[in-house]
């Protein structure tokens, strides 16, 4: 059946064995380590950055009137009583935590504010804080360590995500 077949090209057919590919390219140098800044990266003139900045605000504003500001106003009265704990843990999950997470999240947190007595809503504002911190600076799978000047040329970092996973 000849016609499933793929047609050689004439390079392919005419193939010799003494026939040797060089790579003729500069070597690439090495990016350095460190930080790096959106800034340095695109390398943007003071006035570009500012609007980046601005644009950057502009963008979590709603989220920082919607979950944030909710979360907030459930630390405005002085004394955090046990009547509170369910409404954090609907603006946590509204604000796409996940159920896992915020379940931990409060579990641990509740166990805190038991073990050092705590009855100020400013006291388990800061400790959820904390955990929230904690929580994104601890990942809690192990990722991949490497350095910048270690990393693989090109350099493709892809995010993925679905709504509601946490």
């Amino acid at each position: 059946m000849r016609f499933w077949r793929r047609k050689q090209r004439e390079d392919e057919s005419a193939g010799d064995a003494s026939t040797i590919a060089v790579d003729d390219r500069e070597p690439v140098d090495e990016p350095q380590a460190g930080p790096l800044h959106m800034a340095e990266v695109l390398d943007l003139t003071e006035e570009e950055t500012e609007e980046l900045h601005e644009q950057t605000t502009r963008a979590v504003e709603r989220t920082r009137k919607g979950w944030f500001s909710r979360l907030g106003g459930v630390f405005q009265s002085a004394d955090f009583d046990e009547s509170l704990w369910e409404e954090i843990e609907e603006i946590l999950i509204s604000a796409d935590c996940g159920v896992e997470t915020t379940g931990n999240l409060l579990a641990e947190l509740r166990q805190q504010v038991d073990d050092y007595g705590m009855k100020k809503s400013s006291e388990v504002r800061d400790l959820l804080r904390d955990n929230l911190i904690r929580i994104l600076e601890e990942p809690g799978v192990d990722l991949p360590r490497w350095a910048l000047a270690d990393a693989p040329s090109p350099l493709v970092i892809v995010v993925v995500g679905v709504n509601g996973a946490g």
